[in-house]
């Protein structure tokens, strides 16, 4: 599994697509004919691995200029003018993860055992943002009073 799908706690939801209409959850993935298919059944023309602007694996797919064209659902699909639709996907184990975990945080069990954890960050961060968490003491060692004159004068 890769270190960058390992967290702790929500993953953000997929991201819409830019154009009001067809998102990556709409569009099929054949990973071993290395091909997308669009919602109105068009199939890519590139498959391109490589990395994303940041830096972690990804798999860019591009449906043809002359395949998204003439297609009369465009404006749902994409808003460029010059190119057909594009892709960009997480190699397919971290796909299937990122999915599987994205669908588990919509259940009402997940929501109710997040909550709990939820209520300790906010305790922890109000704790922080506050300075509460600093010490008093400005020294490693707090000062000691001898014991033959306990309690210690008041100053």
């Amino acid at each position: 599994m890769s270190k960058s799908l390992v967290r702790s706690g929500p993953t953000a939801p997929a991201r819409p697509s830019k154009a009001a209409g067809y998102g990556k959850t709409s569009f099929s993935i054949d990973w071993d004919a290395r091909q997308a298919t669009c919602p109105n059944g068009a199939n890519s023309r590139y498959w391109t691995e490589g990395y994303d602007h940041n830096g972690r694996l990804a798999v860019r797919i591009r449906f043809a200029t002359q395949t998204c064209a003439p297609c009369p659902a465009r404006g749902q699909c994409t808003r460029s003018t010059q190119y057909g639709r594009q892709l960009t996907v997480r190699p397919q184990d971290q796909d299937v993860l990122l999915e599987r975990v994205r669908s588990e945080q919509a259940t009402e069990d997940w929501k109710a055992r997040y909550a709990a954890r939820a209520g300790v960050e906010g305790t922890i961060h109000q704790a922080v943002a506050t300075g509460a968490r600093r010490t008093r003491y400005t020294s490693l060692r707090r000062r000691t009073w001898p014991t033959s004159s306990w309690p210690p004068p008041s100053t």
